[in-house]
């Protein structure tokens, strides 16, 4: 899980699971996920509070990749310019329940677009990210990079570009492969643009060209 921790005095630390400083901070943060848990530390004159999120949940509220900050962190106000207000309203609050409300009303209002608009900006993301082609234009792996399934972003693309996953990364796999292959010629790694060899490549030009 990735976690949003709200800081209100001193700075808080973490620690990995040898008690290894890792990191510090002032301010509020966006915790990128870390395979092994990590431990939280501050002083006794401090305060903070926590939402743990999933990978995927991280895009659809802050549009921010889980595998962007993966053992990465973000000042909370780089992202959210409303995390001061939030700061100052959890800080007041009576009690638990009454944070605890504070903060659902701060994710209802993350959720507020209708579901087609959050599904567009998910795809527009993905596409223009360096996942594209860290996945080498495969859709598993895309989905992967992106910590949601295949079948969601089948959904998503299908529900905002009426065009499936796979005929869309077909089509950018070629426009990439095709600027390479104006740079280098058929000298260029095919395999690393996720074609077998240059007749391959050659197939899918009279293919598209068609």
């Amino acid at each position: 899980y990735s976690s949003l921790v709200l800081n209100m005095g001193a700075p808080f630390e973490i620690y990995n699971q040898q008690g290894q400083f890792l990191h510090t901070s002032a301010t509020s943060e966006l915790i990128g996920y870390h395979t092994m848990p990590v431990s939280y530390r501050h002083h006794h004159n401090n305060f903070l509070v926590g939402i743990k999120f999933k990978p995927a949940s991280l895009n659809y509220l802050f549009h921010i990749r889980g595998a962007d900050i993966h053992h990465q962190t973000l000042s909370a106000g780089n992202i959210m310019p409303q995390v001061a207000a939030l700061e100052a309203a959890v800080f007041d609050a009576p009690n638990l329940a009454a944070i605890k409300m504070l903060l659902e009303k701060f994710l209802r209002r993350h959720t507020s677009l209708p579901a087609a608009n959050r599904h567009f900006e998910y795809v527009l993301q993905s596409l223009n990210g360096p996942a594209l082609l860290q996945c080498g234009f495969q859709l598993k792996k895309l989905a992967g990079l992106l910590y949601v399934s295949p079948r969601t972003l089948e959904r998503y693309f299908t529900d905002t570009l009426n065009i499936s996953p796979k005929k869309c990364l077909a089509i950018l796999r070629f426009r990439h492969a095709a600027e390479q292959y104006a740079r280098h010629g058929y000298k260029a790694d095919w395999e690393e643009l996720g074609y077998h060899d240059f007749s391959h490549f050659r197939k899918e030009w009279h293919k598209w060209s068609a």
